[in-house]
């Protein structure tokens, strides 16, 4: 598919999600309001650098990964930081323990 294809494609998915955002609005289902509006600025946003022939990054994945790890890392630290010494903060998301 041409990159001004798929940008058009992109630019009808957006407008249907806008459709949907007036509909979930109405319903006071604000978490799904803020998802699909997040995911219409994407789709417009691709929409755009396709059109220009530029294709989007895709580092997101790979950054997520980088955070998810070092969250993780994290809070193995703050739990044997706090198990050497002793202190339950409760705190801890590990599911081994209760802490």
């Amino acid at each position: 598919m041409i990159l001004k294809d798929l940008a058009k494609s992109y630019i009808k998915k957006a407008k249907v999600r806008l459709e949907m955002l007036e509909f979930l609005y109405k319903k006071e289902a604000y978490s799904d309001v803020i998802r699909e509006a997040q995911e219409t600025v994407e789709l417009a946003t691709k929409a755009m650098l396709r059109h220009r022939g530029i294709e989007p990054p895709k580092l997101i994945s790979k950054n997520f990964q980088k955070v998810k790890k070092r969250k993780r890392a994290f809070i193995l630290w703050r739990h044997r930081f706090y198990s050497h010494r002793g202190i339950h903060s409760g705190r801890c998301t590990l599911s081994h323990r209760g802490c």
